[in-house]
Parts: structure tokens; sequence; C-alpha cells
């Protein structure tokens, strides 16, 4: 799993893509305060769902800022920043699912 959202969608993943999201997303946290503890839960606590579903418009946009970010990082960085080479393509593919539907749920208001 990995968040579930507002209007009752969810991103659904194995939780190597969502813990390595949590990962690659702790650099960006001061420019997402309304996730930036429940992040940090996560990794402290190895645990791979947080649940946006009482989210505001606020929290979604940060979410996808730090997707945005997330996303740039990656592609630059490419297939050499994965043990498995072949898992960067996996990983951006979800990451950009992801992206759609946050821009679905920040743009529905």
């Amino acid at each position: 799993m990995s968040f579930l959202f507002p209007d009752g969608t969810y991103w659904g993943v194995a939780s190597w893509v969502s813990r390595g999201f949590f990962a690659d997303a702790k650099e960006f946290l001061l420019e997402a305060p309304a996730l930036a503890d429940d992040v940090m839960f996560c990794i402290e606590a190895d645990v791979d769902t947080i649940d946006l579903r009482a989210a505001d418009q606020e929290a979604l946009i940060q979410l996808l800022a730090l997707v945005d970010r997330v996303l740039a990082v990656n592609r630059i960085a490419g297939p050499g920043g994965f043990r498995d080479p072949e898992a960067c393509d996996v990983y951006l593919k979800l990451l950009e699912e992801l992206r759609r539907t946050l821009t679905s749920l920040v743009t529905k208001t």
C-alpha cells in the first residue's frame, strides 16, 4: 500500500516502491510540512502507508510537489541509482501513476 486518498482512491504498490518514495522524499520534507511527520514515521517505523483520507487540499498539493521532486531526481539518476537497474522504469511508472491521481484530486476543487 502507500497512500489512501479523500475520494476513496488509493495508490497501492509494493512496499519497496512506497518505502523508496519515502526515502527519496525525505530530502525535500521542508517543502512539505503537512506530510513531514507522516513520512518520517513511515521511515522510522518501517511502514508503507499514509492515510490521507482526511487530508486538506494543501497536503495534497504538497504531496504532488514531493512526487514531482522525486521523479525529477530519479530521472536524472536513472537506472544507476537502483540496486536492480530494471526497477528504475517500474518505480518511475508507478510514481507517474501517483502523480496522475494527485493531479486529478487537486484539480477537482
